[in-house]
């Protein structure tokens, strides 16, 4: 089976014909947590060769994104928290607005089965195909994704699932990667293989 994440529907560029590049990324929330303005901040990063602004389309951010695109050169990588297919619909319709790239989403609860969590992923991925917005599942705490090995058992039963990929979630999660480096690299390759958005941190 080819690797899905080659297909243009689901990536960042326009032709599969073109060598993968990597785009980088600024997080409206990493710069919400320092002194300076967001827009100032935006501005060095546009001169440092950033292309894209990652924004959690919370309502009361919405005006602010607009204008923040209107005025820079950026794309938008939306972020969004859906419980639900329902929820979900939410931040498609605002990531559709602002003609984002992708949406990157934080999905469902740590309570779902494999047959739950499967049919609610396929639910939006359905959703996301009608709104036209490539869908990336986040590794994150708390959701679907909570943990290494729960995520790659979902990406075997879901083909065509690319990943936004949280590290720091499952080097907690596996608590110093539960005693076992080559479980946790043998887990964690089908997930590379899958992810197209890796979020950075370092750490204060």
């Amino acid at each position: 089976m080819s690797n899905p994440a080659t297909r243009s529907k689901y990536i960042f560029r326009q032709s599969v014909a073109e060598a993968p590049s990597l785009g980088l990324a600024e997080s409206f929330w990493a710069l919400s947590q320092r002194p300076d303005s967001i827009a100032d901040a935006l501005e060095r990063a546009v001169l440092d060769g950033f292309g894209y602004l990652e924004v959690g389309l919370r309502e009361e951010r919405l005006d602010e994104t607009r204008s923040l695109l209107k005025r820079l050169p950026l794309r938008l990588i939306a972020q969004g928290w859906a419980r639900s297919a329902e929820d979900a619909v939410v931040y498609l319709q605002r990531a559709a607005d602002l003609s984002a790239s992708a949406l990157n989403l934080q999905l469902g609860n740590a309570y779902l089965s494999l047959r739950e969590a499967t049919d609610l992923i396929g639910e939006v991925q359905r959703a996301a195909d009608l709104y036209g917005i490539p869908l990336l599942l986040e590794t994150h705490r708390g959701r679907l994704t909570q943990d290494l090995f729960r995520t790659s058992e979902l990406l075997a039963a879901c083909p065509e699932t690319i990943m936004a990929l949280d590290l720091s979630h499952y080097i907690v999660a596996a608590e110093n990667l539960a005693e076992s480096r080559e479980l946790f690299h043998q887990h964690l390759a089908p997930v590379l293989a899958r992810t197209t958005l890796i979020h950075g941190r370092i750490s204060n």
